[in-house]
């Protein structure tokens, strides 16, 4: 990176170029809810158990679009501080041991994120096969 890349570089374009996290977190979100929302519709309410299944995903989606809707938000408010002016920082904070063991645990979290992504598209894509030939 040159000097004037690095001069471009703030913390609001950084945070801001994070916001697809959970604009796409809330997107998943949204798709499950989704699902058991058209679940609930093959359930027959005449049936106590069926009732029962319906209340309780109906309050899963609930917290589900609670969530979706939070998620949004959050990266709308990412993506409004692209243009946040650039600040002194005290480095040796954003260098001590503490801000390395944090950024650590994030990644160890991405990664199980993605091991648990690759996992549930892996079961998805043969349910989906399974579907499509039938």
């Amino acid at each position: 990176m040159n000097s004037d890349e690095s001069e471009d570089l703030t913390c609001g374009k950084g945070v801001a170029s994070n916001a697809e996290l959970p604009e796409q977190l809330a997107n998943l979100i949204a798709a499950i809810a989704d699902v058991l929302e058209h679940h609930m519709t093959a359930l027959p309410v005449s049936d106590e158990s069926a009732r029962a299944e319906i209340e309780g995903y109906a309050a899963v989606v609930a917290r589900a679009r609670d969530a979706e809707s939070a998620l949004h938000d959050m990266a709308r408010e990412m993506r409004a501080k692209r243009d946040l002016p650039a600040a002194p920082h005290d480095m040796s904070v954003l260098m001590a041991p503490a801000a390395q063991d944090l950024f650590v645990s994030l990644v160890e979290k991405e990664r199980t994120l993605s091991a648990l992504l690759e996992r549930r598209l892996k079961e998805h894509v043969q349910l989906v096969e399974v579907q499509e030939s039938s």
